[in-house]
């Protein structure tokens, strides 16, 4: 399964190591605390990110977490990373 995350420079300056974190909501099943995921920016190239758990299903599967990275943005910029969760 693949999520896209939206992310947008408003305040003017370039980001080079600045970090985001966006919240995402999962369906039950669809990825546990030991599974694996990756992210990619708008080039395919894989983009360092750490996952959190904020919530999980009485299955052990993960409900909400953070996803947290630096993204690489130009002044007023707006750029989509794909996150790829699961083998």
């Amino acid at each position: 399964m693949d999520l896209t995350l939206t992310v947008r420079e408003a305040d003017g300056y370039a980001r080079r190591s600045f970090p985001c974190t966006s919240a995402i909501s999962l369906n039950s099943g669809e990825l546990r605390p030991a599974d694996t995921y990756r992210l990619f920016d708008t080039h395919g190239v894989e983009v360092p990110c750490q996952l959190d758990v904020i919530g999980l299903f009485p299955d052990g599967s993960i409900e909400r977490a953070e996803v947290t990275w630096a993204p690489n943005l130009a002044p007023f910029q707006t750029a989509r990373y794909r996150l790829e969760l699961g083998s």
